[in-house]
């Protein structure tokens, strides 16, 4: 994505977005369902969406009807078809079509080729690590797409290998991005009757199940799962052996099933579009890939549905894996090395419930569907911003958020998760200093007796409202927030921000052991980023916090990240920011701990419903009670006291 600070809440067009999605087909795959998810989610009042197939997908036109969804099938030839060009040029005329984003590849060159001869903006998805060819065709479309892909306006990459993969083809850094994929959970509903599941596809309900599900490719390595199943199955009577897929190799796997005499351990269930009730019965979930991945959806919803998983360790895969704490990581092309650890894990309850207890909770903070969305929309709208057809003038040099929401005598910036990475990544690149502060309905509480926290919030350089009642009542007042810029989030997005451009990072905060275990786990999940420094945040003396303001002035720090809790936080930042001599300074209140592995996160669902703050209450009850209690208590008081006011000075308005 082009490398600024422009907001997309700037976009104030009342005409329609024109998005067009280009793709060769919509069958089953990892690409094709998470266009499928994309598109249901997409914000219909901004954005009318259209899709084009290079060829015939069955079943495809009638899913998007009943979205209504505008669907085109070119049914191109082979390779070397190019008839299709003229007609569909003077279809995308007609359209006036904005924006095409061109997926997978053959897609990809030929949206290059539409978008300027209709002059419209270029998005591509990048979704290896390197390329992966299916046929000569594949290999003559990657090899002009190593030039197309530079003259794209954004590229859109799932993983950093793939955001690596496409500048190390000469990409600019400042045109692409990385948004990993969302997981849908209807797609993951299942019926819960995994017994009668068993029972209903032929296996004993004691049997112990590994599955695999991915397209039956050669990328894939398939024989290497049926190998591993051979000396699996030999030493466990009752394993079973799932493949759920379908694909070009089906003939050759299944006759080598038959070789390894695994006719009646081994399941061909083909393509299955409720995934959830085959993970339901699912023990563990492999992905055999021998040459790279981006953001692989089975091992992701495998992880999001609590399931231990085992994966080669190549490019993409071992980007979300920690291995042995969320995952297994192994070589690939190795049926020996898989077989000896799905007999350890088979044989092991408690590992397996350790891994799977962790992969779900990184798939919920990871993984999250309308985070995606949200990246993709702000990404699209942030093209047509800086399209001067459309008449958008932008100051690019912007150092602030254009909207601002007053409550209760304090300011909150209208900002999502990815306009704040955004914004963070222009002002790195700046000579000062800049603060972020974080608001939920506490911290408001407190500022209204609070001066000097008040007047910090108000100095800040960016305002997030870190907390769901405080974007309810946004909306209540008639002064919508984007959403919740939650402070937890965002420092996991600053890791990754800071490994894609080499930023330096300083962790000050919580005990010495604390610390040191989240220093560890950090270096664990992000191979290669640079921590310019850590230390505890408790001091004795003034001489200590002096020792710790040079230590971090002198480590040519980018982002400083500050784990004490508020207003501790804010006033100490406050106190000696002119001293840091760091470019953006975040505080994170106890996410350390939450990074350590000594606390967890609330669920998704509870986050989202606003109600994270009784889940940390259960857990820390004796030091938060009064915190949540009483102030959120309070905040519902100030919000009808408000209310009222509004609504009194309404009438008076009406009555004069």
């Amino acid at each position: 994505m082009p490398d600024n600070s422009i907001n997309p809440y700037l976009y104030a067009g009342n005409q329609k977005i024109q998005l067009l999605f280009l793709i060769p087909s919509l069958s089953t795959g990892g690409a094709e369902i998470q266009l499928i998810n994309l598109i249901k989610g997409l914000d219909r009042s901004r954005f009318c969406v259209h899709v084009v197939t290079l060829y015939s997908s069955l079943g495809c036109s009638k899913m998007l009807r009943e979205l209504d969804i505008e669907y085109l099938e070119l049914e191109k030839r082979h390779a070397l078809d190019f008839r299709f060009i003229l007609p569909l040029h003077f279809w995308i005329r007609r359209h006036r079509i904005d924006i095409i984003h061109g997926i997978n590849v053959s897609a990809r060159f030929f949206a290059w080729i539409l978008g300027r001869m209709n002059r419209c903006k270029v998005v591509v998805s990048e979704r290896n690590s390197q390329p992966v060819y299916s046929s000569a065709g594949s290999r003559l479309y990657h090899a002009i797409e190593h030039f197309t892909n530079r003259k794209a306006d954004w590229i859109v990459a799932n993983s950093l290998a793939g955001k690596r993969f496409a500048e190390s083809l000469g990409v600019p850094s400042k045109l692409t991005s990385m948004i990993p994929n969302g997981i849908d959970l209807d797609r993951l509903k299942s019926n819960g009757l995994a017994r009668q599941f068993k029972q209903e596809i032929g296996l004993n309900i004691n049997s112990s199940v590994v599955g695999m599900i991915a397209r039956l490719f050669p990328q894939k390595d398939h024989q290497t799962f049926l190998k591993a199943a051979e000396i699996v199955a030999s030493k466990r009577n009752n394993c079973y052996f799932i493949l759920v897929g379908d694909g070009p190799e089906r003939d050759d796997l299944e006759q080598l099933t038959r070789r390894l005499s695994l006719d009646d351990r081994v399941i061909f269930a083909g393509n299955q579009s409720r995934i959830g009730d085959w993970l339901q019965i699912i023990d563990v979930v492999v992905l055999t890939s021998k040459q790279s991945e981006g953001c692989p959806n089975s091992i992701i919803e495998a992880m999001s549905m609590a399931k231990p998983v085992i994966l080669t360790h190549v490019d993409g895969n071992r980007e979300w894996i920690t291995d042995r704490h969320n995952g297994i990581l192994i070589p690939p092309q190795h049926p020996e090395i898989l077989a000896q650890e799905l007999t350890h894990l088979l044989d092991s309850p408690e590992k397996q419930q350790m891994l799977a207890r962790n992969a779900k909770e990184y798939a919920q903070q990871k993984f999250s569907l309308s985070a995606m969305i949200s990246s993709y929309e702000n990404g699209y709208t942030k093209l047509l911003i800086m399209d001067s057809k459309r008449g958008a003038e932008v100051n690019q040099e912007q150092t602030l958020p254009q909207r601002r929401v007053h409550m209760f005598g304090v300011p909150v910036d209208a900002c999502d998760l990815e306009g704040c990475v955004d914004w963070i990544n222009s002002q790195i690149r700046q000579n000062t200093t800049r603060h972020i502060v974080l608001v939920n309905a506490a911290k408001l509480v407190k500022a209204q007796w609070d001066e000097e926290l008040a007047a910090i919030i108000r100095k800040a350089d960016l305002v997030g409202a870190d907390g769901v009642p405080v974007v309810w009542v946004s909306k209540i007042f008639g002064n919508p927030l984007p959403g919740r810029l939650n402070g937890t989030d965002l420092m996991y997005r600053i890791f990754e921000l800071s490994v894609q451009k080499g930023y330096r990072l300083y962790l000050l905060g919580a005990r010495t052991q604390v610390i040191q275990k989240a220093v560890d786990r950090l270096r664990q999940m992000y191979p290669g980023i640079q921590i310019a420094g850590y230390r505890c945040g408790y001091f004795n003396d003034e001489q200590e916090i002096d020792s710790a303001i040079l230590e971090i002035a002198e480590s040519e720090t980018d982002v400083l990240l500050v784990g004490m809790s508020s207003p501790m936080k804010e006033k100490f930042v406050r106190q000696y920011i002119d001293r840091f001599h760091v470019k953006v300074i975040h505080g994170v209140g106890g996410s350390f701990d939450i990074l350590g592995g000594l606390t967890r996160r609330a669920p998704v669902w509870m986050q989202n419903y606003g109600l994270e703050w009784f889940y940390r209450l259960c857990q820390e009850p004796k030091r938060l009670w009064k915190r949540y209690l009483v102030l959120n208590s309070l905040f519902i008081g100030m919000t009808l006291k408000e209310g009222f006011k509004r609504v009194a000075s309404r009438g008076n308005r009406i009555a004069h």
